[in-house]
C-alpha cells in the first residue's frame, strides 16, 4: 500500500479558450494560508500573453511575453521560487529574455485573486491552464 500526500498533486486552476482573443478575467480562490506559485501552461496558437493579479491588499502585479506561438508550440511559465523558469515545452528552449521589464512573476494570495490573462491570435486549441499546490503554515 502506497501512502499519498493530501495536497501531493497539483490542482487544475484556470482554462481559457476563444476563437479570436483571450481577454478573460477569472476569480480565483486560494484555499491555503500562504502564498502559492502558479506553474503556467500556454497552448499555442497565439501571441503576445500578459497575465495580471489584483488582490484588494495590494498592488496589481504584470508580467508580459512577447512571443509567437504557432499551433504545436507551448509554454511552461514556472513561478515557483528557485525554480523560475519560461520555456518551450518540448525542446526546452528559454523564453526567459522575451519577457517584458520587471518582470513579476507572482504568487497567488490566499483568499480571492482576479487572473487576467489577455493573448492575440488564438485559435479553438488555445488554452492557458494554471496549476498550483495550495500552501498551509506548519509548527
Amino acid at each position: 500500500m502506497s501512502l499519498k500526500k493530501f495536497f501531493s498533486e497539483p490542482f487544475l486552476g484556470l482554462h481559457l479558450n476563444s476563437s479570436a482573443n483571450i481577454n478573460g478575467t477569472s476569480e480565483v480562490t486560494i484555499t491555503g494560508d500562504v502564498d502559492t506559485w502558479p506553474v503556467w501552461h500556454v497552448q499555442g496558437p497565439g501571441n503576445n500573453l500578459t497575465f495580471k493579479r489584483s488582490v484588494s491588499t495590494g498592488p496589481d502585479l504584470t508580467f508580459s511575453l512577447g512571443i509567437s506561438l504557432g499551433p504545436t508550440d507551448a509554454v511552461v511559465i514556472d513561478t515557483r521560487p528557485g525554480r523560475k523558469s519560461v520555456r518551450h515545452k518540448t525542446t526546452g528552449e528559454s523564453f526567459w529574455s522575451r519577457l517584458g521589464p520587471n518582470p513579476q512573476l507572482w504568487p497567488i494570495a490566499p483568499g480571492r485573486n482576479q487572473v487576467t490573462i489577455t493573448m492575440s491570435d488564438v485559435g479553438a486549441e488555445t488554452s492557458v491552464v494554471m496549476l498550483y499546490q495550495p500552501r498551509y503554515i506548519s509548527a
